[in-house]
């Protein structure tokens, strides 16, 4: 019985290590992920647009990166997450406010049209 002992601790050490490096993997392929889109949120200028919601999915990345240092692959993934969705807000909120300044950059040139062709009408 003794014998076996050894063998069965083996195997269950290979039975669950892919799950283990599944966890992992997971954890590393969401902290690249999470990355990629602060980066992209950082590059629309989201830095400035939606500092806020940008500093959270920062803070939620190195969270993330901190618990795969520390091995804990389930929370790391979890914030990853988060940071992708906190990204995704930045991102989005960015876009919507530039959309808001262009269209009211377009209404200021529409308005300043109609005014000029009014007082072009009323001089002739």
């Amino acid at each position: 019985m003794k014998a076996l002992m050894p063998g069965v601790t083996l195997l269950l050490l290979l039975a669950f290590a892919p799950a283990v490096l599944a966890n992992k993997s997971s954890a590393t392929n969401e902290i690249a992920e999470a990355r990629a889109m602060v980066r992209s949120a950082e590059r629309s200028g989201a830095d400035s647009m939606a500092t806020v919601e940008l500093k959270q999915a920062r803070d939620l990345l190195n969270s993330a990166e901190s618990s795969l240092e520390n091995r804990d692959w389930q929370d790391a993934e979890y914030a990853a997450r988060k940071s992708q969705r906190d990204a995704e807000v930045a991102d989005a909120k960015t876009q919507a406010l530039k959309a808001e300044y262009a269209l009211a950059e377009l209404q200021l040139v529409v308005d300043t049209l109609k005014s000029e062709l009014q007082r072009q009408g009323e001089t002739q």
